[in-house]
């Protein structure tokens, strides 16, 4: 149960249990043909959709073997980007996103007049192709359910808990709908209205809401491109205000597969991290932007956990909602002084 407001900042690493690339995976997927690593992607996230109207993904076993799951994602991304009218652009966006070497978002951000709507249509089509139901299940968001819906939707106080997701899926919002409606016997809209007591903001923006583009429907690729927010060089001030006050608002900060780029650092704004008690998973993440984020952020990471912490394991290591609110008290001679935890502690 969260007795204290808790943010939980999410990044795409968040995504990665179930089914949603990483930024470096993402990259490697739309740069298929091109990317030293895109071929191993590729066959990690097999598209399973249709290239063509006339194309049939039930071949024989036999043939499906020699398939090149590179090639099928070149092949659907293409196919995508012409149903757009967006296919001239290829020939001049893959070269030049593979040469600047960066992330999408990191490309989006410094060439939006030029590529804005070839690369959002890019990264809607490949995430609603890894959108998938069948992966909605497990690792950490089954833990935060447990946590948060204990018993029954009681559990969860409107407010107490705020997401700011970094990513573009829907999969957080797709689980904990389907956690309301099987868990807590709630029809369609009350599962909206149940989903409406976390708060969360998309600070780029997603692929459309589930209404308007259902998970994983890759059919409405441009649909849901026109929902990803242009990203700016310099923070976007709304935005920036927006989660701002959702950060200094909460007592306990979570940052959940987050990459601290130093764009989206800047956006979050680290003054807003004074006083926090701030945790963070640390899977894949090198040395360097430890030493940054320990002293952007404040973040302390602990010396005998794993150096690779996944959400599942930071959610069983530690209480992500702080120390429940409770008066502790320690005798002292004839007298005794009572202490209790309060905002800004931090380990």
């Amino acid at each position: 149960m969260i007795e204290e407001p808790t943010c939980l900042i999410l990044g795409a690493g968040a995504s990665a249990p179930y089914g949603l690339p990483t930024a470096a995976e993402l990259r490697n997927l739309i740069l298929s043909l091109r990317s030293p690593t895109g071929a191993a992607t590729a066959e990690k996230f097999h598209v399973k959709v249709p290239r063509n109207p006339g194309y049939d993904w039930n071949v024989p076993k036999a043939q499906a073997n020699h398939r090149d799951p590179a090639k099928d994602w070149n092949r659907y991304l293409n196919d995508v980007a012409d149903s757009a009218g967006l296919k001239p652009l290829l020939n001049e966006f893959f070269p030049k996103f593979f040469s600047a070497d960066r992330s999408i978002d990191w490309f989006l951000r410094r060439n939006e007049s030029t590529f804005g709507d070839v690369a959002r249509l890019q990264i809607a089509a490949t995430l609603l192709a890894c959108e998938r139901e069948d992966r909605l299940s497990g690792d950490w968001y089954q833990l935060l359910s447990e946590e948060i819906l204990p018993k029954n939707l009681g559990a969860l106080d409107e407010g107490k808990l705020s997401v700011i997701s970094f990513n573009y899926d829907r999969s957080f919002e797709k689980y904990f709908l389907g956690q309301f409606e099987s868990l807590c016997g709630l029809g369609r809209d009350e599962c909206k209205a149940a989903l409406n007591r976390i708060r969360i903001e998309h600070v780029y923006g997603q692929l459309a809401t589930l209404d308007e583009v259902p998970y994983g429907d890759f059919t409405k690729a441009v649909d849901a491109s026109k929902s990803i927010r242009t990203i700016r060089l310099d923070p976007d001030k709304e935005i920036q205000k927006r989660v701002g006050r959702i950060i200094q608002e909460s007592t306990y900060i979570n940052f959940i597969g987050f990459g601290f780029d130093d764009d989206n650092i800047a956006l979050l704004d680290p003054k807003n991290f004074a006083d926090k008690r701030v945790y963070a998973t640390t899977c894949g993440m090198s040395a360097r932007t430890r030493y940054k984020v320990r002293q952007q952020l404040r973040i302390r990471f602990d010396a005998k956990e794993a150096p690779d912490m996944t959400a599942a394991q930071l959610l069983n290591a530690k209480d992500l909602f702080g120390p429940k609110l409770k008066t502790l008290t320690t005798p002292r001679g004839p007298m005794a002084i009572k202490r209790s935890f309060h905002r800004g502690w931090k380990i």
